[in-house]
């Protein structure tokens, strides 16, 4: 619960406008709307996400219609053993 919603929109708009937000650790972590609104508006240049809340997402959701978003199935941690 601490660490839900970490990275919202404070936290963006404090990154440089060229930052590249990547998580791959926990999908609460994240603001989603806070996350597209940053992408959208300029405020960092783009993000991959290998994990999403909820997971997966909707397929309508905002982040897949965002040309500067990847959104990966929670493969991350595949190796091929």
């Amino acid at each position: 619960p601490t660490t839900t919603g970490l990275f919202g929109a404070k936290q963006f708009a404090a990154m440089k406008r060229t930052a590249v937000f990547v998580n791959t650790s926990r999908g609460p972590l994240v603001d989603e709307a806070a996350l597209a609104a940053a992408l959208r508006g300029g405020a960092i240049f783009a993000a991959g996400l290998d994990v999403t809340d909820p997971e997966p997402l909707p397929k309508d959701h905002e982040l897949f219609g965002l040309p500067n978003c990847v959104v990966a199935p929670h493969i991350a941690s595949a190796t091929v053993d």
